[in-house]
């Protein structure tokens, strides 16, 4: 639609797709959960250590998190995984996983935070049931 309308060109996108035996093991002495409610204020902190994030309030992002939208398109469900060590968050990411009725079996990646290397357990403990395919913006 941008391109269409003679808007300037900015930035790029790229995607890629993570097979189960492309990611090494790694080690994180956390548990990997399905996210709940109450985690939603650890994880507006995590966000907000961010360079770059859609600005929003808290129930804002909160409902976002839960309505799915995104995920819906590709008639997927979208889920939180976080990365808890002790009661304490260290990171997250919000994933849109497939169902039977999904246009493909691939996982997409939402929107991660935190730690690297919680972010990476974590989507390790999903690739061991779907492939994965994310997509990285730049702008710049």
């Amino acid at each position: 639609m941008y391109r269409r309308n003679d808007c300037y060109y900015f930035g790029a996108v790229n995607k890629y797709k993570i097979e189960p035996q492309d990611v090494s093991e790694v080690s994180y002495d956390g548990i990997i959960r399905w996210g709940e409610a109450g985690d939603v204020f650890q994880l507006d902190g995590i966000r907000n250590e961010k360079t770059v994030y859609f600005e929003s309030s808290l129930q804002e992002w909160a409902q976002l998190i839960e309505s799915g939208g995104f995920a819906s398109i590709f008639k997927k469900k979208q889920v939180l995984f976080v990365g808890d060590r002790n009661g304490r968050i260290d990171g997250y990411a919000i994933v849109a996983l497939p169902g039977v009725t999904s246009t493909n079996q691939e996982m997409l990646v939402i929107e991660t935070g935190g730690e690297a290397r919680v972010v990476h357990a974590i989507l390790r403990k999903i690739l061991s049931k779907h492939a994965v395919r994310i997509t990285v913006p730049w702008q710049g």
